[in-house]
């Protein structure tokens, strides 16, 4: 439940004796769920420091000016459980303090990392999740891991797959299709293709988009928005003979009546169907050569 991921984390602020964030975290905690004890018992402890951490910080006494004690493994321990609670709970905001804290400790961890740049990425912050994901991308490459290490390509691809996301939205176009070009040589699932398949037909490179969207139809034959723009790249290469018949390049066809067949009422249909008929039932191929 939400309320108990902001109850360990005013506990977990309280270790760490951030008392007014905590006073913030336990006082949502019963906001969401007013019968729990636990947050009720540790609010008035955590307000009596918050107000005299204030009062020290008011007289120049601030124990922030400081050196902050380094982090005992199992209070990092306790801050990884907390920051994923809140990640998984999409409390984005809330878990922003907690992986500050955790790569303050260790700042090359790129599971830390990423989980910086999901949370950036999904406030819309775009720019500061970049910066997470490529101090992410490069504590990896500069780690002595095995290349076929799973958990390693995993995190590898995820942080590539949404650098590239974060370089779409600042429209930095050709920075995306390279890193979806890195994630596919990686990431075995169609997605990383079909975004590069996608993002290359969008930029005007048709040949890459073409090539992209044959690897993402073999890894997933159902995924019909990339046999909608492999119809509709073939189509562009389409010939009209001296007699005016249309003589369409090889797999038009079949890349069409696919997407049809999946989304026989999706958003692409009536434009398949119109394409189908500008080049009839029984097309003539081109010709160019498959692949």
């Amino acid at each position: 439940m939400l309320y108990k991921a902001h109850l360990e984390l005013g506990k977990s602020l309280c270790m760490l004796a951030q008392f007014s964030a905590a006073v913030d975290e336990l006082e949502r905690a019963i906001q969401l769920y007013p019968e729990d004890t636990d947050a009720r018992e540790l609010l008035p402890l955590a307000r009596k420091k918050a107000s005299i951490q204030a009062s020290r910080a008011g007289s120049g006494k601030d124990a922030a000016t400081a050196p902050e004690e380094p982090l005992s493994s199992g209070q990092i321990d306790d801050l990884v459980k907390q920051a994923g609670a809140l990640l998984a709970a999409r409390d984005w905001q809330g878990a922003i303090p907690l992986l500050e804290k955790l790569l303050a400790a260790k700042p090359d961890s790129w599971t830390f990392l990423s989980g910086m740049g999901d949370a950036r990425f999904n406030l819309g912050q775009y720019a500061l999740a970049l910066d997470a994901y490529q101090k992410g991308i490069r504590a990896i490459d500069a780690a002595n891991v095995s290349g076929d290490d799973a958990a390693k390509n995993n995190s590898l691809a995820h942080m590539l797959g949404n650098e590239a996301l974060a370089f779409l939205r600042l429209k930095r176009n050709q920075e995306a299709i390279a890193a979806w070009t890195r994630e596919a040589g990686i990431d075995a699932s169609p997605v990383a293709h079909f975004n590069l398949c996608a993002t290359e037909y969008n930029t005007g490179n048709f040949e890459g988009a073409l090539d992209a969207c044959d690897k993402a139809t073999v890894t997933d034959p159902r995924r019909a928005d990339a046999w909608f723009i492999k119809g509709a790249l073939l189509i562009a290469e389409s010939k009209t003979d001296q007699n005016g018949k249309v003589r369409a390049a090889p797999g038009t066809e079949e890349a069409l009546k696919k997407y049809l067949e999946l989304e026989p009422n999706g958003p692409h249909a009536q434009d398949v169907r119109d394409m189908l008929q500008y080049i009839g039932s029984k097309a003539e191929n081109t010709d160019r050569k498959p692949g």
